[in-house]
């Protein structure tokens, strides 16, 4: 989940995101009357599917296709054209578009679906979501092609503004060990991409169904050579030394993805290969590529200090929370104002809170006065602390040496 701390209201990252979702894309829902009427199909078909002893024989199904004809006009056959008229047929779908009361979450026939959030109504959906009703995320239920009740995938896939990326859906997803990233940046201009060809293949590689990840111990990347092995050791360690101080199933989750990253990375290397990259060309660009993608893992970890997660303090999270938003609330604040303000607040318990803060880059402090940062200063302080630059890309000098050589 991209957080965009910057200052425009477009988010230049999400543009290009938004088309790597295979082949499919979100599509509008139906005016009203033709909604309302797809839904009464859909009811009807499910009493009637409910009456059929025999569901699709999965035999009949190849690749997700249905193969036996009869099946084409029966009731699931019905209620699935129904669906995918209200609801969009394929695997990418807004996110307040793909839930029904009804009939639970909406997907494909894998029983995936990539929720984007690119709309207001969206990210209110997910907000709303994370504060009542958590378990339509953790237990994602809804019908399979035979109309049954089957356990859903999903992905959640989008841009939240960083005055939206608050506390409900920051500990909506850590303590309940949601398996969702979030990557901060304060970019403000266009990529340069690929075509548009090149982005539908990338696409196709990130929606299609997850594969099994082999995980290999850092040590097995020896070929990363000296500095770059060692660039990745430093960071493993300060992200370990960050996720102690989170829930122990979201650093199991984090840690998990670290070490399943190099198959995944392998894995859209390869797609983009085609058959016309050499086997060097392939592993340097598969290592810049792991590489780029631990950075943003680490900082993404890192950044949860903004809502008091990863670094340590005289008290509990709850706490630091409670004398942040005092003084993100007000902006400025005197020390003793603060201690009005809260009164369970020691001068002692303050002073500790305060110079952790202040570590950490969430405040600036004189002898009177706290001030809280904005984001992108906080944001900069994050990268400064988590060690700045890339190691040099093996592709780019392998490629440059090339160059040299034909000259």
């Amino acid at each position: 989940m991209l957080i965009h701390g910057g200052d425009g209201a477009a988010d230049p990252i999400d543009e290009v995101m938004k088309t790597l979702t295979g082949f499919h894309r979100p599509k509008p829902r139906p005016d009203a009357e033709t909604f309302e009427r797809n839904r009464q199909t859909m009811q009807a078909m499910l009493l009637t599917g409910q009456h059929e002893p025999a569901p699709v024989r999965s035999a009949d199904l190849v690749h997700g296709y249905d193969l036996n004809p009869a099946s084409r006009f029966s009731p699931a056959a019905t209620l699935s054209s129904a669906m995918s008229s209200n609801f969009g047929g394929g695997r990418a779908g807004w996110y307040a578009d793909r839930y029904d009361e009804s009939f639970g979450w909406i997907t494909d026939r894998t029983g995936h679906t990539i929720l984007r959030l690119d709309r207001e109504e969206d990210r209110l959906a997910l907000r709303n979501d994370m504060r009542q009703r958590q378990n339509l995320l953790i237990n994602p239920m809804g019908r399979d092609h035979t109309m049954r009740p089957e356990l859903k995938q999903l992905s959640i896939a989008g841009s939240l503004p960083v005055s939206q990326w608050d506390e409900q859906i920051v500990s909506g997803v850590v303590e309940r060990a949601m398996p969702v990233l979030f990557l901060p940046h304060t970019a403000t201009e266009p990529l340069v991409t690929p075509g548009d060809l090149a982005l539908d293949w990338i696409g196709l590689g990130l929606a299609s169904e997850a594969v099994e990840a082999n995980c290999q111990p850092v040590e097995a990347w020896s070929r990363l050579g000296g500095p770059k092995l060692e660039w990745t050791r430093g960071r493993i360690a300060r992200l370990r030394e960050r996720l102690r101080h989170f829930p122990a199933d979201y650093e199991f989750f984090v840690m998990r993805t670290l070490r399943e990253l190099p198959s995944c990375c392998e894995r859209l290397v390869t797609i983009m290969a085609m058959n016309r990259t050499s086997a060097d060309d392939q592993l340097n660009l598969l290592l810049d590529f792991y590489t780029m993608a631990t950075q943003g893992i680490c900082l993404g970890v890192e950044a949860l200090g903004w809502h008091g997660y990863g670094f340590d303090s005289t008290c509990d999270r709850g706490q630091k929370l409670r004398v942040l938003n005092a003084i993100r609330d007000r902006g400025s604040i005197t020390k003793r104002d603060l201690l009005r303000n809260q009164q369970w607040l020691t001068a002692k318990t303050r002073d500790a809170i305060l110079t952790a803060f202040e570590t950490e880059g969430l405040i600036m402090l004189t002898d009177n006065e706290v001030t809280a940062l904005p984001f992108t200063d906080y944001w900069r302080a994050v990268i400064h602390r988590a060690g700045g630059s890339l190691p040099e890309t093996r592709w780019k000098a392998a490629t440059g040496q090339a160059a040299a050589a034909g000259n």
